[in-house]
């Protein structure tokens, strides 16, 4: 019976390649190496390897373990070096900023001096910031915005650059454009909401049903528009604004599918749009419009008669195509066109980016505001920078005996900018503070008008400019004061023999280039502001050709439901007009489609009698009015008469006519002939004074007043002049309404005044900042030339000692240091006039009034600046005419 051989454990290897191993190998992969050696070992012996083999084996077994063992530990030492460099840096960052805030702390007035000036101009910098951003950098809320375009009629032979399309034109379009996925039309009007609660006016769009599939827009609740809505006889359907479904219906989720009536007919709601949503519409002249409600445009687009241009038109470029592609296309339709239906006048389609077309009015505006606050900005960062190497100056001998000790140049400029990153860092944070706690009412302070104002928001963009704007801020501060430190003179500055004065001529010269570039800005700055307030101020007082002073307005649009017919309209307003002249205080009442400055009007060709007809017509803004309307509004009658009631429909077809139009006769003689106008020729019974439509700043086209009587609408201005003040009428003006027609809402209820100060809301919140900004610039121009100047002064005690001792007059001393400080700033305004004339140039389109290179602005801001230069020279040259020559003598 054979017994079954025992299990012989592995032998060990040789022993010194035990102890070895036992030494190289780390604890934690001993036990496996050991035992797969053992084990390989033990193996090859057992088959009776020649002792002589044996160590040649066990060499051979062992090299390829030792290799990965050499590489493991190169990785691990390799790991290990880099992770003690790392926390080697860290501490050294770590112990570096300490030593900085240590420093920062030890002079408290200066830091805390720094951080609000830093902090002042970072925060202006991060809400003008924020109104570039949410109003000219965002991308508009939809699908793809930028292959997004409106197109315009472009009407070159009456100088008509963009005009609202035709709608015979939209099938057109869609027809015949093949790198476009398609084409919405749009108007933005009114309509009446009547029912559950107060009569309401809404501002209303008219849309074709593909408008929202375009944008890329699903509703918040319910649906959107659906193919066939548009189709006429289709439905009626709404979908209401966010606003709007809070505001009116408390945010009820069981509106959809309810019925309410929109100017007289029940319409049933079928949606409610995302709250981002509020697209708006440019029209030629007027500022951007949104909707609070949408309805279907129900009209079969090919069947309307050509020659109204009434419609806004959306068209979505397809991918993969180029704007300039797009454009040619259109431009190569438009020609067609031109030829069938203009006869070669000059008729083309013109595509604009949607974006470009909604901020086209304010982007010089809100970059030129961008562009004055980083002027602050780097006044600021030139002050610091000032402060700061005077500091560093005082501390040379600290420097050079870090340097003599092995500091390396690096090291020391590596602290300086790390100082400067510590104030901007503060800095930083409390702009982004001021900044978020004054944005409500810096965009308060906004235009009402202001395009995309509700994007107006503190986001990550804001943040991430903030931290960009606080480095470049730290490195501006602490690039001069690091140059000047990291290079001391050693062997003068330990032994203070230089008192204080070592490389002082290099180190001047960089103070006296910083405070030269602050007094060119700050005249860039304060010339800018210059020209802004004078226009303001001659806008304020244009002739605007009316007499706004005591008139109230309100505007008032009759349902076609109710009233269909002319004689029914004419009859309301006549009511309405003798109602409300009744009401105590009143003198005057009018009524007219297109008040001033409320940029409403219709526009149409005209032609005087005294003009050959191969003559261009005369495009002219044609208005409808009552016989007070002239009256309530003080528009001054040149010649002739007003309407009067004898002015009916049955009668004699008349006119008045502006003054710009009557020089269209010899002698301006116009009363008495006739313009032919609106499809038929009308006698001129009187010229007025021309009264601004639009801006005032901007002139407009040609008048033409119709009387109401012989041209009725439904949409009416009424315009009320009274002895009290007139905001004091419009409960009694409601009244009045109320006991006509209980259903008929009022709506746009303002003051002549009010409106003419909204009409310069936006050239007003302008020049507020730039005059914020140019006063804040001089003051910090004139802190930089005291800076400078009481720095020279300390530096120059034992001179100025000298002189005083030696017989130098107190005038004598005064005038030496005041002509220093005017020499900087007489630099500075020379360099600076450059920067204003370049300047001027940018802002020409928001003068107004005067020229961009007004000579009275630019002689008069040198001269404010060398004012304020003198007295900021004053002090520390009134301070140096008091030193005491013993003092001085014994001054290090």
């Amino acid at each position: 019976m054979s017994h079954p051989t025992p299990k012989r454990e592995p032998s060990r290897l040789p022993l010194a390649a035990e102890l070895w191993l036992w030494i190289i190998v780390p604890a934690e992969y001993r036990n496996d190496i050991l035992g797969d050696l053992r084990e390989a070992y033990w193996h090859e012996v057992r088959v009776g390897v020649e002792v002589d083999a044996k160590r040649q084996l066990w060499k051979e077994l062992l090299s390829p373990h030792l290799l990965a063992l050499r590489h493991e530990a190169r990785t691990l030492r390799s790991r290990r070096r880099r992770t003690f460099i790392g926390r080697f840096q860290m501490r050294t960052v770590l112990k570096d900023f300490q030593y900085a805030s240590r420093t920062l702390r030890r002079s408290p007035v200066f830091t805390l001096v720094a951080v609000v000036t830093l902090g002042l101009s970072i925060g202006a910098n991060t809400a003008i910031f924020s109104f570039v951003n949410g109003v000219l950098l965002r991308p508009l809320p939809y699908r793809a915005p930028e292959q997004l375009v409106f197109v315009w009629d472009r009407l070159a032979w009456i100088g008509i650059p963009r005009a609202w399309i035709q709608a015979s034109e939209v099938p057109v379009l869609r027809n015949e454009a093949t790198l476009f996925e398609g084409f919405a039309a749009m108007a933005i009007g009114s309509s009446q909401l009547t029912g559950g609660g107060e009569p309401e006016q809404l501002s209303a769009g008219l849309a074709t049903a593909d408008l929202f599939d375009l944008l890329g827009v699903s509703a918040a609740l319910g649906r959107t528009f659906l193919p066939g809505d548009d189709i006429p006889g289709a439905p009626r359907v709404a979908v209401l604004s966010y606003g709007l479904w809070n505001r009116r219906f408390g945010g009820d989720p069981g509106v959809i599918g309810r019925a309410v009536t929109l100017d007289g007919e029940l319409t049933t709601i079928v949606g409610v749009l995302p709250r981002y949503f509020n697209f708006m519409i440019h029209s030629s002249l007027g500022p951007p419009r949104g909707a609070e409600i949408w309805q279907p445009y129900r009209v079969e687009l090919a069947s309307v008669p050509r020659g109204n241009h009434s419609l806004a038109v959306l068209g979505r470029i397809k991918d993969g195509f180029t704007f300039a592609q797009a454009e040619e296309e259109l431009a190569a339709i438009g020609r067609r066109q031109d030829a069938e239906f203009w006869d070669d006048l000059g008729f083309s389609f013109t595509p604009v980016p949607v974006h470009g077309d909604l901020v086209k009015q304010v982007r010089p505006t809100l970059w030129v505001l961008l562009a004055a606050v980083g002027f602050i900005l780097f006044i600021a960062c030139a002050n610091i920078a000032t402060l700061m190497m005077a500091r560093a100056q005082q501390r040379e001998r600290e420097v050079a005996v870090r340097r003599a000790l092995g500091a390396s140049r690096a090291r020391i400029m590596w602290q300086a900018f790390l100082e400067g990153g510590v104030l901007a860092s503060l800095g930083g944070a409390l702009g982004l503070t001021l900044a978020i706690l004054g944005m409500d009412a810096l965009v308060a302070l906004a235009p009402e008008a202001l395009p995309r104002r509700e994007d107006i928001a503190i986001d990550h963009h804001i943040f991430a400019f903030t931290g960009l704007a606080s480095l470049m801020t730290g490195l501006l501060c602490g690039l001069a004061p690091a140059l000047q430190s990291s290079n001391p003179h050693l062997v003068p500055s330990l032994r203070e023999a230089g008192r204080g004065t070592v490389g002082l001529g290099r180190r001047k010269r960089v103070r006296n280039s910083i405070v030269v570039a602050e007094v060119a800005l700050s005249l860039v700055l304060t010339t800018g502001a210059g020209l802004l307030v004078r226009s303001f101020a001659l806008m304020q007082r244009a002739d605007t050709g009316f007499d706004g002073e005591g008139v109230l307005a309100f505007n008032t649009l009759l349902p076609r439901s109710r009233y269909p017919n002319a004689p029914e309209r004419l009859t309301f307003f006549h009511e309405l007009i003798e109602r409300v002249a009744g009401l105590p205080g009143v003198t005057h009442v009018g009524a007219t489609s297109s008040l001033p400055l409320s940029g409403s009007t219709s526009q149409t060709a005209a032609r005087p009698d005294v003009a050959d007809e191969e003559e261009e017509p005369i495009f002219v803004d044609w208005v409808r009015a009552t016989p007070e309307y002239f009256s309530a509004l003080g528009i001054e009658l040149l010649s002739g008469r007003a309407f009067t009631t004898g002015d009916h429909a049955d009668a004699q077809p008349v006119a008045v006519i502006d003054e710009s139009l009557a020089r269209a006769w010899p002698n301006s003689q116009a009363t008495g002939n006739k313009v032919f106008i609106s499809g038929g020729w009308r006698t001129v019974v009187g010229v007025v004074r021309h009264a601004r439509l639009y801006r005032i700043f901007a002139d407009d086209r040609p008048q033409v007043y119709m009387p109401l009587a012989q041209a009725p609408t439904r949409a009416m201005t009424v315009t009320i002049r009274a002895g009290v003040d007139p905001a004091n009428l419009t409960a009694a003006v409601r009244s009045e309404i109320a006991q006509i027609d209980a259903n008929q809402p009022i709506y746009s209820i303002t003051t002549m005044e009010m409106m003419t100060g909204d009409s310069l809301a936006e050239r007003r919140f302008a020049m507020l900042l730039m005059a914020g900004f140019a006063v804040t610039a001089m003051l910090l121009a004139s802190l930089g030339i005291y800076g400078v100047l009481a720095y020279l002064v300390a530096h120059r005690t034992h001179e100025i000692g000298v002189r005083v001792a030696l017989g130098a007059k107190q005038g004598s001393v005064i005038r030496t240091v005041v002509r220093q400080g005017l020499t900087l700033a007489a630099v500075g305004i020379g360099v600076g006039l450059a920067g204003a004339f370049a300047l001027s140039r940018t802002i020409s389109s928001m003068v107004y009034g005067i020229s961009a290179t007004d000579p009275l602005t630019f002689a008069a801001v040198p001269m404010i600046l060398i004012g304020v230069a003198a007295a900021a020279c004053y002090v520390p040259a009134w301070r140096a005419s008091k030193i005491d020559p013993m003092v001085a003598l014994r001054h290090e």
